[in-house]
């Protein structure tokens, strides 16, 4: 995700002839097709990022950042699905971390997203199908990663050799990836007996340089969520992004701890299973539930169900 807040991106519309002429003149004579949504952004654009050749004199570079920083969310207007996505899930779930106002710019931008796999693209579907622009890139273009591993890291699975097995080569090929790509960002996610070889984990994520490493828990239902679902989160941040009291490894994870306990005490508690089960007179948990047919439910309403 390597959009920048201090660039105008409406103006940012590709030119059919290629030219890379900045200068307002110039802009105008060329056969570019510009189709921005207005004269007034079209103007301010060209003033901007005038070329050094003009006779304008440049503006000034702060005042000019002010005034291309506007907020696109008002600017963007929003179909029926992003307005779901907005209004619904973005405000009872991310107003709770304080990130509603990022995943609103999302909406405005055309980032860049990569899928782990050929074929594993539900992601993708899930926020073309949302209207979110994406610009689906190649491993060699990321500057982000948020991904798990695939290892059989199951406690129910004794038989496993965790790091040691074949299935866990991924990691130490995202690890390198991290490494030589030095992205801004990574969020590696896996079950929780991943902590079986947390110890290995930790020493493999530390041989990163640069970086600041911390470790979230967080089980689903604790956030608001209906069903259990406990996972790890490794997250490491460059450095050079961080904000500037994150400087170590103990102060990073103390301000992911603090962002965790303030989602978990504004968390509004899940709905009960049994208001979600509105067909079902008995309201039986959903676990004993899923035992029986929809066809065994209707007769069971007809009172001709059999015991």
């Amino acid at each position: 995700m390597s959009s920048s807040e201090t660039t105008d991106l409406d103006a940012l519309e590709s030119s059919e002839s290629g030219s890379s002429a900045t200068d307002l003149d110039a802009i105008e004579s060329s056969e570019s097709g510009y189709s921005g949504s207005s004269d007034e952004e079209y103007s301010e654009y060209s003033q901007c990022f005038d070329s050094s050749s003009s006779d304008v004199d440049l503006p000034d570079w702060k005042e000019a950042c002010a005034r291309t920083r506007r907020d696109p969310y008002k600017r963007q207007t929003l179909n029926t699905k992003q307005r779901e996505y907005i209004h619904g899930w973005a405000n009872s779930m991310l107003c709770r971390t304080g990130m509603v106002q990022r995943v609103k710019r999302f909406l405005k931008y055309d980032f860049p997203v990569m899928s782990d796999c050929s074929g594993a693209e539900g992601g993708i579907l899930a926020l073309q199908a949302l209207g979110v622009k994406v610009d689906h890139v190649s491993s060699s273009e990321i500057n982000c990663i948020a991904t798990d591993w695939i290892a059989r890291f199951s406690v129910l699975r004794h038989e496993s050799d965790l790091l040691e097995e074949k299935a866990a080569e991924p990691f130490y090929a995202i690890v390198k990836t991290i490494g030589e790509l030095r992205v801004p960002l990574y969020i590696l996610e896996n079950v929780m007996g991943i902590k079986q070889c947390l110890g290995e984990v930790k020493a493999e994520l530390s041989k990163l340089k640069g970086y600041v490493h911390g470790i979230l828990e967080i089980d689903s239902k604790a956030i608001g969520d209906v069903v259990s679902r406990p996972r790890m989160y490794f997250i490491g941040l460059h450095r050079t992004v961080t904000a500037p009291g994150i400087t170590s490894d103990a102060k990073l994870q103390n301000a992911l701890d603090c962002i965790l306990a303030k989602a978990k005490k504004n968390c509004t508690p899940p709905t009960p299973w049994h208001e979600l089960l509105l067909d079902d007179p008995v309201q039986e948990a959903p676990i004993k539930r899923r035992k029986r047919t929809n066809f065994d439910l209707r007769y069971e309403k007809l009172g001709l169900a059999s015991d």
